[in-house]
């Protein structure tokens, strides 16, 4: 009986070591009197460690080759995403601040180069026969004036002053001494964060030792917007915090009582001058609902 044949079929598994025991006995008994089945052995076992490591190399590749495919494909969707983003935010920026006040600007220039022929510019924005009887000729000296937001700020805003021939006179104190100072009353239209239009009217040069810039806020249909005291203590009175906290807040609080009160005063001073600004921004510029 020929061994080596029954061997040579049994060496695969009896290298693998999942041949019978009975099978495995019979191979180990041939292994050792047979050099050509051990040859033979020796080279099965050769061509599996070789195939194993074309195998594990090959995987190798694969796994390098796949792992570069995705990180490829996970930054490309990262710069994808921050591409849009950005995209987003400068669209966002460009037509939420920018171009509002742009557009503005370009009215104002528009106005101004009109009036070079010496015809006051709220003349050419209200009409001779304007239909609210505003004495042209007492605000002829109402100027516009913008700023441009610059790259990505919100900082962008228009504004309207009287200026110059028409001075507002108020006795202040100031440092303990009186004085009659000449200021100009200004709106100045800026956009929030949330894209709204806030009407800040301020007074320059006015001080007080009260309330240190004089100004208030107003809505678009001209209705006064005063600080909430207890919200604004609430917020503002860790900047006092040395007086202790219930001290701090009371203070903020009666602080900016006196504020709204001076606020008021000041808003039903020059109220029907106001008036006159809000009816210009409205007709000249599309700004605020007042009308007449």
């Amino acid at each position: 009986m020929n061994k080596c044949g029954i061997v040579k079929d049994l060496l695969p598994l009896y290298a693998d070591d999942v041949c019978s025991i009975e099978s495995k006995k019979l191979v180990t008994e041939h292994l050792a009197e047979c050099d050509e089945c051990c040859k033979e052995l020796e080279s099965y076992q050769l061509d599996v460690i070789t195939g194993n490591a074309m195998e594990k190399d090959a995987v190798k590749k694969f796994r390098k080759k796949t792992e570069r495919r995705v990180a490829v494909k996970v930054i490309s969707l990262i710069l994808a995403v921050c591409v849009g983003v950005f995209g987003v935010v400068n669209i966002y920026w460009y037509f939420g601040f920018r171009k509002p006040i742009e557009d503005l600007n370009g009215l104002a220039n528009d106005y101004m180069f009109a009036a070079n022929d010496n015809i006051p510019t709220i003349d050419i924005i209200l009409g001779e026969n304007n239909p609210y009887g505003i004495d042209t000729e007492k605000y002829e000296d109402l100027k516009f004036n913008g700023q441009i937001a610059t790259y990505l700020q919100n900082n962008a805003y228009f504004e309207a002053a009287i200026r110059d021939k028409k001075p507002y006179k108020k006795e202040v104190v100031y440092n303990g001494a009186e004085s009659l100072q000449q200021v100009s009353m200004r709106i100045r239209l800026s956009k929030n964060d949330k894209g709204e239009y806030r009407y800040l009217v301020d007074f320059e040069p006015l001080i007080d030792d009260e309330l240190d810039d004089i100004y208030f806020c107003i809505d678009e249909d001209m209705n006064l917007i005063l600080q909430n005291p207890d919200k604004n203590a609430k917020e503002t009175y860790k900047s006092w915090i040395y007086m202790g906290e219930a001290e701090a807040i009371e203070y903020v609080k009666q602080k900016t009582e006196a504020h709204n009160k001076i606020r008021q005063e000041i808003y039903e001073e020059v109220y029907e001058d106001l008036r006159v600004m809000m009816i210009v921004l409205h007709e000249g510029f599309g700004i605020g609902n007042v009308k007449s």
